[in-house]
């Protein structure tokens, strides 16, 4: 129920040919909410006469949506400990200021430990059916996979304010010029009103232009421009501007008996101890992984919309001709070109390896791209990569860089690891701005109030460089190629054939690949790149997740006019379509979730093959008495009963070093989306639909 912290048992997945996961107690993400939305619209238009023809409009359009919510996980909330099993602290000194004092609510995972893991209970997990053992004894642990320490009560609002002017002038029977401006504000605001943002001076200029050679309406050559803006819905409200601060990656040991094997509860679970003396982060014979704490920049009623940040924006440019020809056929042909120019992201400061050395992220919303700057860059240094470093006697060995002149180390992150157990090397932050950023005991540099006097990067502020992301990109360019004839002779044609390609690194409010709907806060900018390739490909241009070369469709329908049959419909179709990309998702080890980074780029795993069906519909209204009908109807899908794959199972790993069995397996492999994952992994088979109906 809501009084138990949701538990899944992963290590059902983590030994070879194992059973799977399960949710074993708790009910998890709770999200009770209130939502209204009132809008306003209203517009005219007025015709001219002089040098041709004109209709002037102008419009006007207001939209104020509210949601209030309380989003939370079930279960009670405990005190974050300082310190682990050994009494020594485990977190960096951003970390530490962010959790002192706070409790948590948390969704757990029960996982296997590493065997260096000696503090860990030992628990029989259960092995394949097809084997004679019924299970192994392995090291497990449980961790926080996401814990929320901030207030869960967020209310949430927006003002959008949109007008336009527009004229349409028919410059007699062979042009006709079209040519308008919108312009565009969004203002929205959290806790209550107390944090707010303005998007505003947004220019949309619409242009268009359609020739008639011969102006019999038979023909024409068009071109058109548009920019297009993004209007942000509130989740960003919801989830930044009420400042949401998440604690990740604790591990702790459950409850055992006095030989230190696992005791299960009354519901067949484990006993979570969320305490200092059940924290195996960092503890001698514990876990080696960080814990990650974070935060939105918007503390102290201050938005984490940077100053100058304006609504994201997609131009677009279409030019085509049409001709219709004798008997209704009409033949037509367009390009189409379109980009997204300015994007609304949040991002952090850190790297991955920086966060997991103990510098909470504290996230922000602006218009992220290659020029931006957002935040303080750090110096981090990279050493011994692709190589396991071991630390000297008093943290000897780092490169000279790392110490100050006082002779201690920097803040370091040592062997960093991808999924699948690959050390990408290790990396130090030395002060920016301070050296010595320590006094003679090796402390880091305070005020008298406890803050911290050194930068080692990632604060909030501009520093007159760029923060080192890529630029976003959403590049789409298609050819659509039209032959359609209207009814008759008895028959009629829709068909068209794209021929498109669609490339870039960002895939806008919703993440396709992995399921991630967070518009304008996904996780793909949350990171700086860094300099241990713990992002992979993310950043790099490649095919997105809805790519497709070709798609044809040809839908004729043809109607017995005479003979016994007469009044038969009959209505086949094709569809063919070239397949997706493929790309191995991964997960990164600062956030743990299964989906995250293309590793390997995007597209690496190649192309779902080239998939297409053939329905058709048979259709006859048998004649019973003058007005009346009986309608007998057929429709067959897939009359080939083809069975190519739609989708695979592109998640390496189910969260990060847990690597999935399921990978490049049929389904989309979404975890929490279990049934649509398993059936639209194929062409839906063949099947067959009988109407009757009665029309009088």
């Amino acid at each position: 129920g809501t009084n138990l912290s949701e538990i899944r048992d992963l290590t059902g997945t983590q030994v070879a040919g194992g059973r799977g996961s399960l949710r074993a107690e708790g009910l998890g993400f709770l999200n009770s909410y209130d939502s209204t939305t009132k809008s306003l619209a209203f517009d005219t238009s007025k015709q001219a006469t002089f040098a041709g023809h004109h209709t002037f409009s102008v419009g006007y359009y207001w939209q104020f949506p509210k949601y209030n919510n309380d989003r939370d996980y079930s279960g009670p909330r405990t005190p974050i400990p300082l310190t682990n099993h050994d009494g020594a602290s485990y977190l960096g000194p951003t970390e530490l200021a962010l959790v002192t004092g706070q409790s948590t609510d948390a969704y757990y995972r029960l996982v296997v430990a590493p065997t260096s893991c000696t503090l860990c209970p030992i628990m029989n997990v259960p092995t394949p059916f097809s084997t004679t053992t019924t299970s192994v004894p392995e090291p497990v642990a449980a961790y926080v996979y996401r814990g929320i320490f901030s207030s869960p009560i967020s209310h949430n609002a927006a003002k959008y304010h949109a007008a336009y002017v527009n004229d349409s002038w028919q410059m007699g029977n062979h042009v006709t010029l079209g040519m308008g401006v919108r312009w565009e504000q969004q203002r929205i605001t959290a806790a209550a009103g107390k944090v707010s943002s303005v998007l505003n001076d947004q220019w949309g200029p619409r242009i268009g232009i359609s020739v008639d050679p011969k102006g019999d309406r038979k023909s024409k050559i068009y071109a058109n421009f548009g920019r297009y803006a993004w209007v942000m819905p509130l989740d960003a409200a919801i989830r930044e501007l009420t400042v949401e601060s998440d604690y990740r990656n604790a591990y702790f040991a459950p409850v055992t008996d006095s030989s230190g094997n696992l005791v299960l509860d009354k519901y067949g679970s484990v006993t979570i101890q969320p305490d200092a003396a059940h924290l195996l982060n960092r503890a001698n014979g514990g876990i080696a992984k960080s814990v990650t704490a974070s935060s939105v920049g918007g503390n102290g009623g201050i938005s984490p919309i940077q100053p100058g940040t304006r609504m994201e924006y997609t131009d677009e440019f279409l030019i085509g001709a049409e001709h219709e020809f004798r008997g209704g056929v009409t033949i037509s042909a367009r390009y189409i070109d379109r980009r997204i120019k300015r994007i609304i992201e949040d991002f952090s400061g850190v790297s991955i390896e920086q966060s997991n050395a103990g510098f909470g992220q504290f996230y922000a919303i602006g218009n992220v791209s290659s020029k931006a700057d957002y935040v303080v860059n750090s110096k981090e240094i990279a050493f011994s990569q692709g190589a396991t470093f071991t630390p000297g006697p008093g943290n000897s060995g780092f490169p000279a860089g790392c110490y100050d002149s006082n002779g201690n180390v920097a803040p370091f992150d040592l062997n960093e690891q991808d999924t699948f157990g690959t050390v990408l090397g290790s990396a130090c932050w030395p002060s920016v701005d301070m050296n010595p950023w320590t006094d003679s005991s090796g402390n880091i540099l305070r005020d008298s109030s406890g803050n911290i006097l050194p930068k080692f990067g990632g604060e909030t502020g501009a520093d007159g460089q760029p923060d080192g992301n890529a630029d976003p990109k959403r590049e789409y360019q298609a050819i659509e190629i039209e032959i359609n004839k209207s009814f008759s002779h008895n028959w009629s044609l829709i068909s068209n054939w794209r021929i498109a390609r669609l490339r870039g690194n960002f895939e806008g409010a919703f993440r396709n690949d992995n399921g991630q709907a967070d518009p304008g806060i996904s996780s793909l900018f949350d990171f700086t790149p860094g300099l241990l390739n713990t992002l992979g490909k993310q950043l790099a241009v490649g095919p997105l997740n809805a790519d497709r070369l070709h798609i044809i469709n040809i839908y004729p329908t043809y109607i017995l006019d005479r003979g016994p049959l007469k009044g038969l419909i009959l209505a086949p179709g094709v569809k063919i379509q070239s397949g997706v990309p493929l790309t191995t998702l991964a997960a990164q080890s600062n956030y743990g979730n299964y989906g995250e980074v293309p590793i390997f780029g995007r597209g690496d795993l190649g192309r779902l093959p080239m998939t297409g069906t053939v329905d058709a519909h048979v259709e006859y209204p048998w004649l019973i008495r003058e007005g009346k009908f009986l309608h007998l109807a057929v429709d067959f899908q897939n009359i080939a009963n083809t069975k190519r794959p739609l989708s695979i199972n592109q998640f390496v790993d189910l969260s990060y070093q847990t690597l999935n069995a399921d990978f490049k397996k049929p389904g989309n492999g979404i975890p929490d989306n279990l049934i649509d994952g398993l059936t639209g992994g194929f062409v839906a088979p063949f099947s067959l639909r009988v109407k009757v109906q009665f029309v009088f």
